[in-house]
């Protein structure tokens, strides 16, 4: 059992003892700074998980180490760094440093807070409402040093709460480049500097800033009674700020990225007067399933995500997302990559194959992340690079054409990815063996251009191929998995070298055109 258990196993045991915990929550929580006790403990639940989850896993990855049961016994204490958890009981007990920390953090947002409403003016110019866009990172925001791409995605794609905006207000923690649209600014705090430019008038001002002096009041009486707040105590800062914008209509939306799927804010679980915006930048959500026992799960944070619209790439998963979130609704409008497609012609002469991998980690960082049997392993991707290098050779004796591999890697280097494996594949390119590209090029130009694009399972790549109707294939080199993939026409599965070849090999007979010229 210890040598099959993965993923799936831990989340289902992991949700058996969340069950537990919500009972906990559910006879104990108190309502609190004008929020109900469902609101509450809906935030709580999401907190708890977040925090949680690793921790447990980790603990499970131990047991297996230990060769013994790998599910605690009920009484087991689970340290989670900033909590407690008592398997079986649902009880949850906080660090005292947790509890001086969210003081601190409570004060902190509050400050930043009083600070935006007293120093609140009339605006030169009318401002306008605005959106607020958060979650997503400077790479993808100031591309070369300038945001046309990103304001040309917001302006022209197909999200429309960022096409329709007023202007936007966009979470960011470094404002070096060019701006290209007035109605675009980059801030540390959004939520703190649209409240400087909301037209209150003087009464409402004084009446906000006499609510927000009174409220640590409230905060620490209601952590008294119930220290679990101590979890969500940055939230009871913004208590009334983010009410009076929407009722003086100063927000339009706002938007965040599934980067935040595991926590929103406090506000986001209840009823609010704007609309609550997710975009799914990625479409690999599901956990990696096994043939040897083919069982499945979801990650558990994924069910207690509070957006009121999800911006996704495939009916398939809308459907998934649906079972998870069946209050939300869900916008399928293809790839969602922070700029628009560009098209480019195939090449002639040559066979282009791109590769998209994945970086490679640790067992021990896999654990930390929620990941048992670790499938991102190094030893992984190296067959997968492997394979690939051998199949460029048969490729190049069947056809008597130059291919050409350009890899693509998912994300930049890091130390928390395995350094042997990126060496490796900067040997390559050295050699010529492979072309290695910036992990942000752009990915629409380059799957165009490709006669097919190998994919490591089960990475986004192989959803923008299908959107651009270009044939993609995941390719498992551990021949262990179980095709839990949304199967389309342009989107295939295989594990063994050969059958990766001749996959390969009829994609491209299929593909006259490209080749009648060489």
């Amino acid at each position: 059992m210890a040598k099959n258990f993965h993923s799936a196993h831990a989340y289902l045991a992991f949700e058996k003892e969340l069950k537990n915990i919500i009972l906990v929550l559910t006879k104990n929580v108190i309502s609190a700074c004008g929020y109900s006790k469902d609101t509450i403990k809906s935030c709580l639940i999401q907190r708890l998980v977040a925090h949680s989850l690793g921790p447990y896993i980790q603990l499970l990855s131990r047991r297996i180490d230990q060769n013994i049961d790998i599910i605690p016994p009920p009484g087991t204490i689970i340290d989670c760094q900033i909590l407690q958890l008592k398997i079986g009981s649902g009880v949850i007990k906080l660090t005292t440093g947790k509890k001086m920390l969210s003081l601190v953090e409570f004060f902190t947002h509050w400050g930043y807070n009083l600070l935006a409403i007293i120093s609140g003016r009339i605006p030169k110019k009318e401002c306008g409402p605005a959106t607020l866009v958060f979650g997503t990172s400077s790479d993808n925001l100031f591309v070369d040093g300038s945001d046309h791409q990103f304001v040309k995605f917001c302006r022209f794609g197909s999200v429309s709460p960022l096409r329709q905006a007023t202007r936007l207000i966009v979470q960011s923690y470094s404002e070096k480049g060019t701006f290209t649209d007035k109605a675009f600014s980059y801030v540390h705090q959004p939520i703190s500097v649209l409240l400087r430019q909301v037209r209150l008038g003087f009464v409402n001002r004084i009446f906000l800033f006499l609510q927000h002096l009174l409220l640590p009041f409230h905060f620490i009486f209601s952590l008294i009674r119930f220290p679990l707040h101590a979890l969500i105590a940055r939230d009871f800062a913004y208590v009334r700020i983010i009410s009076v914008m929407g009722r003086e209509k100063a927000i339009e939306a706002i938007v965040d990225t599934c980067s935040s799927c595991p926590s929103q804010p406090l506000w986001a679980h209840t009823q609010h007067p704007f609309s609550t915006h997710m975009i799914w930048y990625a479409q690999n959500w599901r956990p990696i399933a096994y043939a040897s026992d083919s069982k499945l799960s979801d990650i558990p944070n994924l069910r207690w995500i509070a957006m009121d619209n999800h911006w996704i790439w495939t009916e398939g998963f809308k459907e998934y997302l649906m079972n998870l979130l069946p209050e939300a609704s869900f916008h399928v409008v293809g790839p969602l990559m922070w700029r628009l497609p560009e098209i480019k012609a195939i090449n002639k002469g040559q066979i282009q194959i791109t590769v998209f991998d994945i970086s490679p980690f640790s067992n021990e960082f896999a654990t930390s992340i929620g990941q048992m049997r670790n499938y991102n392993s190094p030893k992984h991707l190296f067959k997968f690079i492997e394979d690939i290098l051998v199949l460029k050779k048969i490729l190049e004796n069947k056809f008597a054409f130059p291919v050409t591999i350009k890899l693509k890697q998912k994300r930049g280097n890091n130390l928390v990815y395995d350094q042997a494996y990126m060496e490796f594949i900067q040997q390559l390119g050295q050699e010529g063996k492979i072309i290695f590209l910036p992990w942000n090029t752009n990915i629409f130009s380059l799957i165009v251009s490709s006669h097919v694009s190998i994919v490591y399972p089960y990475s986004s790549p192989a959803y923008v191929a299908n959107h651009l109707k270009r044939p993609a294939i995941y390719y498992d080199p551990t021949g262990e998995l179980l095709p839990v993939y949304e199967k389309t026409k342009w989107v295939n599965f295989t594990q063994k070298p050969e059958d990766l070849q001749k996959f390969v090999i009829d994609l491209i007979n299929q593909q006259q055109e490209v080749y009648q010229e060489m």
